[in-house]
């Protein structure tokens, strides 16, 4: 009977990840925010990048809290390798986010040169997107590094908690809010007077306590219209109140970090079962209101760093505006002004996003209307036709396109900005009054944000982020798994063996998913500047299955050459000995095995090379990274296919590595232990199982030869193409059964597999039985999860049962460690085969009397029909 396979789920979104374990923590009552902490006695602190002296902010404070550890520093792999640290082995990653509001650009002059300052540096200016970017890192926590010096925290002073409370004073008292005190227990924010209310301070057992309910209160006030304007105007208990109280919270825990005041929730416990249903209906919400909180605390340390500038100028400072232009700016506007009035004429060159910087610096500008870039018609001749020119039909105007910045995207929609879908660009009516829209023309800025990435180049610089070699095809989008090189790979390193995976899918919302295997290091992408049409599509669709048919034949031309190589090399292998370490360690026979010989039995090979030992092959490889390299002693098993055709050969080291060369043909290849295809044929059964010293304890047992297909996940090809040459033969599946693997990974791929190749050849299958408990788990024991093994959750009693569990799987072990021994393997192989024997022949003996009682009624019909009258 088959088992029930797991089926994959997709993986969640990361807002979706984060908001469900705050979820989880906020029943708990262990969310970050929902932790008291008392000034002087706890050690805290938010979590901070020791490589770069910042804190994370937004959603990534939350989630890196939320992860368990005490230690507040994180890094990356990179960052913790440069300061000499290593990340532990098998340690998790923690993603965090981070977006892109604006981007540093070369200053340009008429041209398209750059402007170079007084030292020869190119001059630059800051750039607002109107498209943000967002990127994801992966981080570890102190406590996942080895090598870095333990944290030093210090308590803190009489004098540090003093100035923390004339830190908060400076912030109230600088705000100019309107705070009244009275003799109640109530402290609250009224957004209708705009005025908060709170105890008297002599109510509260110290002035950290005050300060942090004022503050707490100040953080509701930020939301003023006047102010940050959020949406306050909701009664207790509302859905709404209770965003508006998360806000608050939030702030509240970081502002009393940041000042040093501490942090008491108990207050607010009544708004607990409100967040918890606001964040399951809308896991973005903790996001927006992470970022809110953020404002709040920007706010009001501006109040602080507000009093400091009118005590030093003795006059009133208000507070920098962002938007307030640089000079440099302003001049570079100004020359660009100059520039436009200019008569020229331009054409329009269609220039690949890689080669946009060489455009740029031809003198190449970005023109959104048109979509292409252009240049002066007097300076086309210099490109060389580099770039194909383009006519672009001239329509008659209906859309003004402006640049504006995503921090004034609220601005342009209420002078009726409107968002251009296909160009990715906001755009007005040509009517509008130049006056309102005057700072988003064109004309009127420096430089603005290069034109929206097409998918595949959005994900390819993703992919270069997380230490992808992104040249020449990748990234493919075809909905397939593909391996890709890393630029940590070493030059001998191919894609198909790369330590980078992704897989690309362009339906909808072009989506990729991406796996760093070297780091740990993965993440969902989506497209988040381009929408594709249904004709890019199919263009990328062709381009995609065009460059499939090139790799699938080049790799059918390297399959037949190593093949060929392989083939040579057979030829001139030495026999073993039985002698061989693998032999004595798994008591298996020599069989059809060879031994890989000294380098000098194949020279010249235009494939196959030899090292004399591991070194050498591994110099070899690095050397000759188009040949196959085979090291002499190692034991050599051939896999040929259903033809008798061979394809690969697997290799295995005295230890007991198996290895399988590059570029061969694993699938559908097989090594038939004790016989051949002739011996095949006449067996009364065929049985296949996984590895070689499987199938010769099989062998063994059954007196008859068994087919290894090398592993779990040839099983099903291997097992088709033998059912292909004898159909009506009874096939019975030998697999493995991993059991541990239910406990580590949630699946059993011995069991999957064998059971998937039975069920596709209606054959049966029969897994290995061991003797009492030597199998089983211990069940005094707790039980282990996937989720606490891979995060390194279990005690040394449990780990040792794993490892126990993992010496039985096979056949073969049940031959070499099981007290049942070889007898053991026989009474289940003899029964397995006798059963299916029997059932064969059943089904014969019910057949043949099916046919017997048709042909009885057929006669019978027939004497009926010429019966006289």
């Amino acid at each position: 009977m088959g088992v029930q396979m797991n089926k994959k789920t997709p993986k969640k979104p990361f807002h979706e990840v984060v908001a469900e374990r705050l979820i989880e923590q906020l029943k708990q009552g262990t969310a970050p925010w929902q932790k008291p902490w008392v000034p002087g006695q706890d050690n805290h602190s938010l979590p901070y990048n020791p490589s770069t002296g910042k804190r994370y902010r937004g959603i990534n404070t939350l989630n890196l809290m939320s992860q368990g550890f005490s230690d507040p520093r994180w890094m990356t792999y990179d960052q913790a390798n440069s300061v000499n640290a290593q990340v532990i082995k098998g340690a998790k990653s923690t993603p965090v986010q981070y977006w892109k509001f604006n981007e540093e650009q070369k200053l340009l002059d008429d041209n398209g040169k750059p402007i170079l300052d007084s030292q020869g540096k190119a001059k630059t200016v800051i750039v607002p997107l109107e498209r943000p970017r967002v990127f994801f890192a992966s981080v570890f926590n102190a406590e996942q590094i080895e090598g870095l010096p333990p944290i030093e925290i210090k308590p803190k002073t009489p004098e540090q908690t003093w100035d923390a409370v004339n830190r908060a004073e400076k912030i109230l008292s600088s705000s100019g809010a309107n705070i009244m005190h009275k003799s109640q227990d109530r402290a609250f924010y009224s957004p209708g007077r705009d005025s908060i209310t709170l105890p008297e301070k002599n109510q509260f057992s110290d002035a950290a306590g005050y300060y942090a309910t004022a503050l707490h209160e100040l953080g509701h006030w930020t939301g003023h219209p006047s102010r940050l304007n959020r949406d306050l105007g909701h009664p207790f208990g509302s859905e709404a109140y209770a965003k508006e109280e998360l806000r608050a919270e939030i702030s509240s825990m970081i502002m009393g970090e940041e000042l040093g005041i501490g942090h008491n929730p108990e207050q607010h416990t009544a708004y607990v079962k409100s967040w918890i249903k606001v964040l399951q209906d809308d896991p973005l919400e903790i996001f927006r209101a992470a970022a809110d909180a953020e404002k709040i605390q920007t706010l009001l340390l501006s109040y602080e760093q507000k009093q400091e500038q009118n005590q030093e100028q003795g006059v009133s400072a208000a507070v920098p505006s962002s938007n307030t232009p640089l000079e440099p700016v302003r001049q570079n506007i100004d020359m660009e002004s100059q520039s436009m009035d200019k008569k020229t004429e331009k054409v329009f060159i269609d220039v690949p996003f890689k080669e946009k910087d060489e455009a740029k610096a031809a003198g190449a500008r970005w023109d959104r209307s048109a979509g292409y870039w252009s240049i002066d018609k007097s300076e086309l001749p210099k490109l060389n036709d580099k770039w194909p020119v383009v006519q672009v039909e001239a329509k008659p105007e209906t859309k003004l396109f402006i640049a504006v910045p995503y921090s004034e995207k609220d601005e342009a929609k209420r002078i009726g900005a409107k968002w251009d879908k296909q160009k990715k660009s906001w755009y007005v009516d040509p009517g509008t009054d130049k006056q309102l829209i005057g700072k988003w023309l064109v004309e009127n800025r420096p430089t603005e944000q290069a034109p929206a990435l097409h998918p595949r180049e959005e994900l390819a610089l993703v992919m270069k982020e997380m230490g992808f070699d992104v040249t020449g095809e990748h990234p493919i989008m075809d909905g397939k798994k593909h391996r890709c090189r890393l630029l940590s790979d070493k030059a001998s390193v191919k894609d198909q063996s790369g330590g980078g995976m992704y897989v690309a899918f362009t339906d909808g919302i072009p989506a990729a998913y991406i796996s760093n295997n070297r780091t740990g290091e993965s993440q969902n992408w989506s497209s988040k500047g381009y929408s594709m049409t249904n004709e890019e599509k199919a263009v990328l669709n062709a381009q995609a299955a065009a460059k499939k048919q090139e790799r699938e034949a080049a790799q059918a031309a390297e399959h037949q050459s190593v093949g060929e190589g392989i083939t040579r090399l057979l030829e001139v292998c030495n026999l073993p000995t039985g002698n061989e370490k693998y032999l004595q360690v798994k008591q298996a026979k020599a069989g059809n095995l060879l031994v890989i010989p000294e380098p000098s039995a194949l020279q010249n090979d235009p494939k196959v090379l030899i090292g004399a030992n591991w070194k050498e092959s591994q110099a070899l490889r690095e050397k000759n990274p188009s040949h196959v390299v085979f090291t002499t002693g190692d034991l050599v098993v051939p896999a040929h296919d259903a033809n008798g055709k061979i394809w690969t050969a697997q290799t295995i080291q005295p230890n007991g590595t198996k290895m399988f060369p590059s570029g061969s043909q694993k699938t559908g290849s097989f090594h038939i232990v004790g016989g051949d295809m002739d011996a095949l044929a006449k067996a009364p059964v065929i049985i296949v199982s996984e590895g070689y010293a499987t199938a010769d304890t099989l062998s063994e047992a059954a007196a008859l030869p068994v087919v290894s297909a090398f592993d779990a996940g040839n099983l099903v090809t291997v097992a088709k193409a033998l059912r292909e040459i004898h159909p009506n033969k009874p096939m019975l599946i030998c697999g493995d059964n991993d059991a541990h693997q239910v406990m580590t990974e949630d699946k059993n791929v011995g069991v999957e597999k064998a059971t998937a190749a039975a069920e596709a050849v209606k054959g049966q299958t029969l897994f290995p039985i061991f003797a009492p408990k030597e199998q089983l788990y211990p069940p005094e024991l707790p039980i282990v999860t996937p989720e606490l093994w891979r995060n390194k959750e279990v005690t040394k009693e449990q780990m040792k049962a794993i490892d126990t569990m993992k010496k039985y799987t096979d056949f073969n072990d049940v031959k070499t460690k099981s007290a049942l021994g070889i007898d053991g393997v026989k009474r289940q192989v003899k029964f397995a085969i006798n059963e299916l024997l029997n059932k064969q022949n059943l089904q014969h003996t019910q057949k043949q009397e099916q046919t017997q009682e048709q042909n009885i009624k057929k006669s019978h019909v027939k004497t009926r029909s010429v019966s006289p009258a």
